[in-house]
């Protein structure tokens, strides 16, 4: 049973073996492992910022950006540090703004906090994209070309 790829699908053999027999479990699991149903562990993007992609159902994925985020949260915990009365005018400013006002604030505070942007070399975005295509399945037939059946 533990020759499947998916470390899930290991799992998922045994646990079912020991219930309804190797056979059956074997059916089951490769079913199932066959149609990327069951759920690998996050792939998980080195670089300054990792990204992890997982799978979340048939034909979608959720990508965890939180050492991004812990990074932007810790230069904005800085900033406030340096300058409380500015920073809590400033964000109060944008808690005010709505609309184009508010997207430009949010854009130059942002900025300020070094920027969301992420930058991967060749390998890590091409693990990123086989990451993405991996967790997201083959789709139906009906989605590949972009038209409803």
């Amino acid at each position: 049973m533990s020759d499947f790829e998916n470390p899930v699908a290991r799992r998922a053999a045994a646990r079912l073996g020991e219930r309804y027999g190797a056979a059956m479990a074997r059916s089951v699991v490769e079913l199932l492992d066959a149609e990327h149903m069951l759920a690998a562990p996050p792939a998980r993007v080195g670089g300054p910022f990792p990204v992890s992609v997982q799978r979340t159902g048939i034909g979608s994925a959720r990508l965890d950006v939180s050492p991004l985020v812990a990074a932007l949260i810790g230069v904005l915990v800085e900033m406030v540090a340096e300058d409380p009365d500015g920073m809590v005018y400033e964000l109060s400013e944008l808690h005010e703004a709505s609309g184009p006002e508010r997207d430009a604030l949010m854009e130059r505070l942002i900025d300020r906090l070094g920027g969301a942007d992420m930058s991967l070399p060749g390998q890590s975005a091409r693990r990123l994209a086989q990451a993405l295509l991996a967790a997201v399945g083959p789709g139906f037939p009906h989605q590949r070309d972009g038209r409803a059946a």
